[in-house]
């Protein structure tokens, strides 16, 4: 019984402590105990910053660019004007318009988040809505290089695929790689190779507005 007495008698002390310990109610909201959260810069891998300055230094450049690969032999491509447009960039977005002939549909946007670099593709309809297929994507996962940046298939694009009926693309992984002459993007999986090469030592007549979006002032 004097056990069980001593214990509660320590127990009611040691909340007593923690009260007197505690700040009062009126300091909670401070710095101190909400601190202003780090820019995303600061808690990204350095080699992804590297990777990310450099895709931002082209922006507001238009580069023409041509098939090296494509092994599904696709009519969409064959015989295009492809343009990348690095359009618009800020700390942590750029957009990237890919146009391919009249079809000014596709834009990739690269974001530096906390977990890693993302890639988003944002498909529209020339009425400016989303396509039934649009934003989808992925995450690096590793630390890659300052040339080279692989975003396999995130799970919201995997199920957003699987609705749409295209199976064969849930194990997609999309590349971008930055050199002083060039920028490559590509998607590979499993028997499947897509690969577009721009010239980025070239810059061309600035592309058109891609559809969905503002004009630029």
């Amino acid at each position: 019984m004097k056990n069980g007495f001593a214990v509660i008698l320590l127990a009611s002390v040691l909340v007593s402590l923690s009260l007197l310990a505690a700040p009062p109610v009126s300091e909670l909201n401070t710095k101190m105990q909400f601190p202003e959260p780090l820019p995303i810069e600061r808690t990204s891998h350095n080699v992804h910053n590297t990777f990310f300055s450099k895709l931002q230094s082209l922006c507001g450049k238009t580069f023409s660019g041509q098939l090296v690969a494509d092994t599904s032999q696709s009519e969409r491509f064959a015989g295009q004007k492809l343009l990348m447009h690095v359009r618009t960039c800020n700390e942590n977005t750029i957009y990237i318009p890919f146009h391919v002939g009249e079809d000014h549909s596709r834009t990739w946007i690269v974001s530096r988040t906390p977990f890693g670099l993302g890639l988003k593709h944002d498909h529209r309809n020339p009425d400016g809505t989303h396509s039934n297929l649009t934003m989808y994507g992925g995450i690096t996962h590793t630390m890659g290089s300052e040339f080279r940046q692989d975003f396999p298939v995130d799970g919201f694009s995997q199920q957003l695929l699987l609705e749409l009926g295209y199976p064969q693309s849930i194990t997609n992984v999309w590349s971008f790689f930055v050199y002083p002459e060039s920028v490559s993007y590509q998607l590979s999986r499993e028997g499947f190779v897509f690969r577009v090469k721009f010239d980025t030592q070239n810059e061309v007549e600035t592309a058109p507005t891609p559809w969905g979006y503002k004009e630029l002032n």
